[in-house]
């Protein structure tokens, strides 16, 4: 399936896939940067309707697990509930295909990938700059401290015989885009890392450090489930305890507190009677 590069043959590639001498002299299959990210294959592509909907593709050639699947450009990129996600010129746009051996997530419940994937962005954008405002938005958003979107993560699993088959982990993270450029309707409401710290990141450094990070979260939430973030979920929560918000979920709105996150990664919110509710699926809105 894949050479010794890491990339996959002419004769697998899915329709759109670009195998040029240029992408083959790319950073992203230096030993350097496979060795120190975890990754076993790159599946790069110059424009792509979504890296999600091409690892899907790739899922069903063979690609191994841990293959990177990375575009400079998606015309179609898709968040949540089937909302579109933008991604101008000089953001991350890409997708961790993983093929579990074992019940690596159970229950198969793809909320806690998110959050891990989640805190993993963090920890990498934080490992590069310390001082760099953003956190985690419940389940699968990056966000600034003062809640602007950085970015988003889309876990699309297959689940069969009731344990993880695959799992597909797309990641779009504003870093050196510009919000001049995006839509009128997502322009106050987002930002870039650029923005927020006045210099331009090196995007496969930062894509690096956010794979190490994913996989060595994956690691420990392998071992011990998701509980074992829990304080690091707090630590890096950009809603605080006690919020007003709402959230939006099956055309259903609940009014209540924000109180956190389960042991399981699930939403906790005081409702307007003093009852804890837990919800495993869902917007939230803070107010």
């Amino acid at each position: 399936m894949s050479g010794p590069s890491g990339f996959a043959t002419r004769k697998s590639l899915p329709s759109g896939l670009d195998n040029s001498p240029a992408i083959r002299r790319s950073a992203l299959i230096r030993p350097d940067f496979k060795r120190r990210s975890g990754i076993s294959a790159v599946y790069y592509f110059a424009t792509t309707r979504s890296t999600n909907t091409a690892a899907k593709e790739l899922l069903s050639t063979g690609a191994p697990d841990r293959s990177l699947i990375v575009a400079s450009r998606q015309t179609a990129g898709r968040g949540r509930n089937q909302n579109r996600w933008w991604s101008g010129r000089g953001s991350l746009t890409f997708s961790i295909l993983l093929r579990p051996s074992g019940a690596v997530f159970a229950p198969p419940n793809p909320v806690p990938i998110s959050l891990v994937a989640g805190l993993a962005v963090v920890s990498a954008i934080r490992r590069m700059n310390p001082g760099c405002p953003v956190g985690v938005k419940w389940p699968n958003d990056i966000f600034s401290e003062d809640l602007r979107k950085i970015g988003g993560i889309l876990v699309e699993s297959t689940i069969r015989r009731a344990k993880l088959h695959s799992a597909i982990v797309g990641i779009g993270l504003n870093v050196n885009a510009s919000m001049i450029r995006a839509p009128a309707e997502i322009r106050n409401r987002a930002t870039s890392l650029h923005a927020l710290t006045g210099h331009r990141w090196n995007e496969v450094g930062l894509l690096g450090e956010i794979l190490h990070e994913f996989f060595k979260a994956e690691r420990r939430f392998h071992a011990r489930g998701f509980s074992g973030f829990s304080r690091e979920w707090q630590e890096a929560d950009v809603i605080d305890a006690g919020r007003s918000v709402s959230l939006e979920s099956d055309r259903q709105t609940t009014d209540g507190f924000y109180e956190g996150i389960s042991q399981d990664g699930a939403i906790r919110m005081r409702l307007r009677s003093g009852k804890v509710a837990v919800f495993y699926s869902g917007t939230l809105i803070p107010r």
